[in-house]
């Protein structure tokens, strides 16, 4: 099995991250950081509720630099990055 982290930069994306987290953990994916880019919603809130690494910004530094921190967080050697505002994402993709 190949380990890989997912990594989600996310900004004002509460209608979504959490359907995002749910296919990620019953895929078996292990760890997933989600950077929270300084939203105004409920987005930290949303992940905080699941078993991921949350890293919160306290202001809006953009994809770029989310993607960057998440690099820096992760530690496996396989980096996934999906964006907070996928619709239709399921375990098979």
């Amino acid at each position: 099995m190949i380990t890989l982290a997912a990594i989600i930069p996310a900004f004002n994306e509460q209608d979504t991250l959490g359907g995002i987290l749910r296919v990620l953990l019953a895929a078996g994916i292990n760890e997933i950081v989600v950077v929270n880019d300084g939203s105004h919603d409920a987005t930290s809130r949303i992940a905080h509720s699941f078993p991921v690494k949350v890293i919160d910004s306290s202001e809006n530094q953009g994809k770029g630099e989310a993607l960057m921190v998440g690099v820096r967080e992760a530690t496996a050697p396989v980096l996934l990055f999906l964006d907070a505002d996928l619709v239709g994402l399921t375990v098979a993709h």
